[in-house]
């Protein structure tokens, strides 16, 4: 799996075109994000230490804010800006409890994401962006990806492909 998602970073830095895992499930879609981090270099110690993601997002992986990680928002809090639910965008600074300093892929313009509160819970109200799954894509334009047929138990539904 290591492999295979750091050859799709490599493609996307050459081409300069976001690289996109699309997967039947969650859990497959954290497995290429724990893989992802790991080409990066995060250590899990760095990920038990992480900001906990949006729990809408249904990922159960710890958000750790270094240059350049990948980041896909989850709420739509600034649509003028592009701050909305789905969009991509690269960290460029920890500013500390949980203020982080991103870049959006499709604009370059710069959004703060901060830690929120809802129904008693504290989280950043974003994920990691390196994959998603075939559900959540809908509707979405995608330059260059892979898809990821992570079911083990049933086949991948209808369409899907």
């Amino acid at each position: 799996m290591d492999d295979s998602v750091e050859h799709g970073m490599e493609l996307a830095k050459k081409t300069g075109k976001h690289f996109s895992w699309l997967t039947c499930t969650n859990r497959g879609a954290a497995e290429v994000c724990e893989a992802a981090l790991r080409v990066l270099g995060v250590t899990q110690e760095e990920l038990d230490w992480g900001y906990p993601c949006d729990p809408t997002s249904k990922s159960r992986l710890r958000i750790v804010a270094k240059r350049g990680v990948l980041l896909r928002l989850t709420r739509n809090f600034d649509k003028g800006r592009g701050f909305v639910n789905g969009a991509l965008a690269r960290v460029y600074e920890e500013l500390g409890h949980g203020v982080i300093i991103a870049t959006l892929i499709e604009t370059d313009n710069m959004v703060l994401i901060h830690l929120m509160e809802e129904k008693g819970m504290t989280f950043l109200p974003c994920c990691y962006g390196y994959a998603t799954t075939i559900r959540r894509a809908q509707g979405a334009s995608l330059d260059i990806g892979c898809l990821y047929f992570d079911q083990k138990k049933h086949m991948a539904g209808r369409g899907y492909a």
